[in-house]
């Protein structure tokens, strides 16, 4: 039963813009190859101003205020359901782990590197 509730309560237009968000990476980071007005890790002998004035300067701007849009929403969301405490907590946690796995790749990197 509860279950269904949180599917009912869910925004389904946040979780199309947080996918497409995610997906617009590709093409953004790929189109920054051809850029004509940035040099870029990897820089092709073929630029092109249409990628660079349609995807990165048109869209580009766009993608990092979305993302902390999205961020500041589910935020929102999560703190309907939980109190501020239960939600740091929850958010240090989720992030810890992250740390914790970084650092024991790290370390096996470190451990079965050749040179």
């Amino acid at each position: 039963m509860g279950m269904q509730n949180s599917f009912q309560s869910r925004r389904v237009d946040l979780d199309c813009l947080r996918v497409f968000a995610v997906l617009w990476l590709f093409p953004y980071h790929t189109a920054r190859i051809f850029d004509i007005s940035k040099s870029y890790y990897i820089q092709d002998d073929h630029l092109s101003a249409a990628l660079t004035y349609i995807l990165i300067d048109g869209i580009g701007p766009w993608h990092m205020p979305l993302f902390f849009l999205l961020s500041g929403s589910a935020t929102y969301f999560a703190l309907n359901f939980r109190s501020s405490q239960q939600y740091i907590k929850e958010r240090f946690k989720r992030l810890l782990k992250g740390v914790e796995i970084d650092d024991a790749i790290l370390t096996l990197s470190d451990k079965f590197s050749v040179c």
